[in-house]
Order: structure tokens, then sequence, then C-alpha cells
């Protein structure tokens, strides 16, 4: 089969190169300045198959693609030296083509340079006085002779824009006629200066959108930085990426569910716990799955319990008598606890993990990663998007819209960020990895087997 699919390809880039249909002529023939003689035609097949040969043999599986050959092809039409065989070839039969098309395209450039040189005629001035410049530049290149008019109407865009019926108003007080032609420098001039003021107007509105596009390629290089550390970090590095994942959702947690201002004993602790048992369920004592299960959970000491977080509650606040720093003591003291729980927790569910299979955990860290960084960063950019879109609206309020897109932009990176961490730590904490015996991958087979059965009965009474 793929020795089949490289002769095609092969086949197609002989008849591209000019062999078999021979494509040139599928070309208007009115473009090319003569018709190539049937003898010097053969010549310029002939080089086309040599070439193809030689490089197909050349390239590994004798697979020749579409853009080596066109960048060989290119190649041969120089004078860079070369001890290839097929570039040689082919060079041979472009300069025998060259010279017969000079000697056609010298005499039409005479009876040209005779009359006068290419006049180029514009019908009216582009927006931009780069546009109008390249026209001016096709009649006098090289040296040659030519010339350049334009011919423009007060009803064309330029004008109309930027001081037309001013114009008008002249050509009516001097009661000129519709097709007197106006010739001033006075004319030329202001069309000049619109033409600047449309350049200066389409260059800020670029710069603008550099500038926009510079906060976003900021945080890019962050994201992708991220990426390429989940993909390439060691494992270690990997692991103190998943603890700092554990421990910085817990204070994402901590601070959404307690008020530093309300006093401790208005707390709802046991709403708290719940909330951790929810984000990560192996906090819970009850969930153990077995003695081995238990023994595990013991090593790692992840269990938590209301009684305990109560008890460091009170044992944080009796130091102080001050109602807000005492608060401020028992959160730290939650948050501490809360950490070092979910880190032994996220050490745990690895335990687990690489007991079933070896490697299975950072394989999976790392999927987490990737796909919740994916997705996340999707959306954050549609939401960039819309932002980009809303921030000029506040021009009419007297700020800048590009500094509120910075802002705006960070505080939505910040929560983008914050949700990718709390997503993967969540998924490893939910991740649970079984080992699959022999008897169970059988019995998914025959079921597989049994399904596929009654399809290829269908097909056959089809036919």
């Amino acid at each position: 089969k793929k020795a089949r699919e490289a002769e095609a390809t092969n086949a197609n880039i002989v008849k591209a190169l000019g062999n078999g249909d021979r494509p040139f002529v599928a070309t208007n023939p009115a473009v090319f300045p003569c018709e190539i003689p049937d003898e010097l035609l053969k010549a310029v097949d002939e080089a086309c198959v040599k070439a193809v040969s030689t490089w197909r043999n050349a390239e590994e599986g004798g697979v020749l693609s579409m853009d080596v050959a066109e960048d060989r092809l290119a190649l041969a039409t120089e004078k860079a030296p070369s001890d290839d065989a097929g570039i040689l070839a082919l060079r041979n039969v472009f300069n025998q083509v060259e010279e017969l098309y000079e000697e056609v395209t010298s005499t039409e450039k005479a009876e040209v340079l005779s009359l006068g040189g290419l006049h180029v005629i514009g019908t009216e001035r582009h927006e931009s006085r780069r546009i109008d410049n390249q026209l001016r530049g096709r009649g006098g290149r090289q040296g040659d002779k030519g010339s350049t008019r334009f011919f423009l109407s007060l009803e064309d865009k330029l004008f109309r824009i930027f001081g037309g019926d001013n114009i008008k108003n002249m050509m009516s007080m001097f009661a000129l006629e519709e097709d007197v032609p106006i010739e001033s420098g006075m004319l030329s001039s202001s069309l000049d200066s619109a033409q600047k003021k449309v350049e200066t107007y389409y260059y800020d509105i670029r710069k603008s959108l550099f500038d926009y596009d510079q906060v976003l390629n900021i945080q890019r290089v962050k994201v992708y930085k991220d990426r390429r550390t989940a993909l390439f970090s060691a494992e270690d590095e990997l692991v103190r990426t998943m603890e700092g994942y554990a421990a910085g959702t817990v204070d994402d947690i901590v601070y959404a569910n307690i008020d530093p201002s309300v006093p401790s004993s208005e707390w709802d602790l046991e709403a708290i716990v719940g909330k951790f048992v929810q984000y990560c369920y192996v906090l819970d004592p009850t969930t153990a799955e077995n003695d081995a299960d238990k023994a595990l959970r013991e090593e790692f000491d992840v269990d938590v319990s209301v009684e305990d977080v109560a008890k460091l509650v009170a044992s944080a606040q009796s130091g102080s008598r001050d109602p807000v720093a005492a608060a401020e003591a028992a959160i730290d003291a939650m948050r501490d606890y809360f950490a070092r729980k979910t880190v032994a927790a996220y050490r745990y569910k690895r335990k687990f993990v690489e007991n079933v299979e070896e490697g299975l955990m950072e394989q999976a860290e790392r999927f987490f990663v990737l796909t919740q960084t994916d997705n996340l960063w999707k959306r954050h950019l549609e939401a960039m998007r819309f932002i980009q879109q809303a921030v000029g609206l506040r021009g009419y309020a007297q700020r800048d819209p590009l500094t509120e897109y910075k802002l705006e932009g960070y505080e939505l990176f910040q929560e983008m960020q914050a949700q990718v961490r709390r997503n993967v730590i969540y998924s490893v904490y939910q991740f649970k990895a079984k080992r699959i015996q022999p008897e169970q991958i059988a019995a998914a087979e025959a079921e597989a087997a049994e399904a596929e059965q009654p399809e290829k009965e269908k097909v056959a009474n089809n036919k």
C-alpha cells in the first residue's frame, strides 16, 4: 500500500513538472512569448522525468514530496552551483527556453521603448501613498522610459472625506463646466495631505491593536510556559506543583466560607469541614475501602473531623484578647491544618494509584493539567475578545480603554489560573485506578464480538 501511494505521489509530481498532460498548456498559450518547438518540449519532459527519478531515489522510502520538488525546481532556474543531476538537467532545458523567449521579448521591449515606454493611467488615488508610488514605479522601472498620470473625480471617496465640497463650490463660483479638467499644485498638495491623514488614522488603529495584543501575549507566554512544564518537567517538580495546587485551593475555600469580621463562635465549622470533604473525599474517614486502605490513610494521616477543627480554633484564640486578632489567628491555624491535610491526601492518592500501576499517576497529572489549561485558555480568549470590544465605550467616561482592558484582563487571567489549579487538583483527588483482570478483558471482547455479529449479518443480507 505504501509503495502504491509513493508511486501515485511521484506520478503527480512528474505531471506537475511537465510530463504527461503538460499542465503548462493548461494556462492560456497567449501569455507566453512564443510557441515552444516539439523537440524542446520533449527535452523538457525527459528532464522532468530524470529529475523526479533522481530525487526520488535520494529520498527515504522513495517518496518525493511536492514541497521538496518545488524547492529544487526553483533552484534549477537559478545560477547557483550544483552537482545534482536532476537540477542540472532542468537548468539546461530552462536556459534553452529562456533564450527562445528572449528573442521575442527583446524585440517587444525595443518596440515599447520606441513608443515612449510604459504609460500608467490611474483612475483614482489610493488612500495610501505607498500604493500610488508603486504604480508610478511601474512606468520607468530600472531606468526605462515611462510616465504616470492620475485622473480623479471630485466624487471619489478621498475627496468626499477631505474637502471635495470646497473645490466643488470653487468650480461653481467660477462657472466651470463639469468636464473641465483642473490641474493645480494646491489641489495636489491637499490630496497628499488627505492621504497623510488617512495613513495616520490607520497607523493609530494598528498601534492600538498591537498594544491590546501585547497584553494577551504576556498571558500567552505564561500559559505556554505552564504547558511546557506539564509536558517536560521532572516527576519531583510535577509533585511540587500538585502540592502547591492543593495548598492554594485551601486558601480559596477558607476565605470563601469564613468572614473574619464575624466572631468565631458563629462560624459553621461543620459546613466548612463539609466543603473540604466535598472538595477532597479522601479527608472523610468513612470512605476507607478496606483494611489496607485504612492502614494507608493512617500512614499519611489524612482524616479530618469537626472536633479536631474546633479544638484547633479554640487553641489559636486562647492567646489573644483582641477579637479581630483572635479570628485572624484562628483562620491562619485552619489554613495550615487543612493545607497539611490536603497535601497529605494528595500523597496518599499518589501512593494508592502507584500501587495499582507504577507511573500511572504522573501520566494522569500531566493529562489533567494539559486538558484543563487548554479548555480554560480557549474560554479566556473568548472573554478577552468580548472585553476588548466592550472597553471601547469606557472612553466616553473619560477612562483609558487600554488601561481598563489591562486591569480586567489581569483579573480574568488570575481567575483562569485559579480555576485551572482547582480543577486539576480536584481531578487528581477524584481519580480512581483499578487494575482490569484478565477475565474482565475476555468478557469485554466477547461482548464486542457479539455486538459486531448482527452488523455483519445485516451487511450480508443487504448484499
